[in-house]
């Protein structure tokens, strides 16, 4: 009987991983992107996505990045195939400037109930992050483009 105990409980366990497991690669280059939106109800006000060259995931939780914001609060779900072709290029148009940057914060993201864009990057084992006013005057210019392909790949992503 103990013998079946211990087994049923490794079993559930064994379960119980596999499911927490969303095949999120975590040990290469990937972009984490999205939009959030403090003065918002329902599940549209923050809209996470993470990136890899081989698939897009939708992350579940909705935490808003704000101060004390962490990747650890992400739950991850695989996007279908077709969305990761819709947006498979996008990690290439990542600004590399942005890692030049001492600031994390470009404007006042979201300060105005504006929103404010959400970017992660990491490559070579270091994780960088910034939160993006989605005000561009209120950004540098070279953000611009990359912060309207954000919008775009968000809108594709959620269709």
């Amino acid at each position: 009987m103990r013998t079946f105990i211990k087994s049923a409980l490794c079993l559930s366990l064994l379960v119980f991983l596999s499911s927490c497991d969303k095949n999120v690669p975590d040990d290469e280059t990937y972009l984490i992107f999205g939009i959030f939106c403090g003065e918002c109800a329902g599940t549209e006000c923050v809209n996470i996505f993470h990136l890899s060259s081989v698939g897009i995931w939708e992350d579940q939780n909705d935490f808003y990045p704000g101060a004390g914001f962490s990747g650890q609060k992400y739950d991850f779900v695989e996007l279908p195939q077709e969305k990761f072709e819709l947006v498979r290029d996008f990690s290439d148009e990542f600004p590399r400037a942005l890692l030049d940057e001492t600031e994390n914060q470009f404007g006042c993201p979201d300060c105005g109930d504006q929103c404010g864009y959400y970017v992660e990057w990491k490559d070579d084992g270091e994780i960088r992050s910034w939160t993006i006013d989605t005000d561009k005057d209120k950004i540098p210019s070279y953000l611009h483009d990359f912060v309207d392909q954000i919008s775009v790949n968000i809108t594709l992503l959620k269709e």
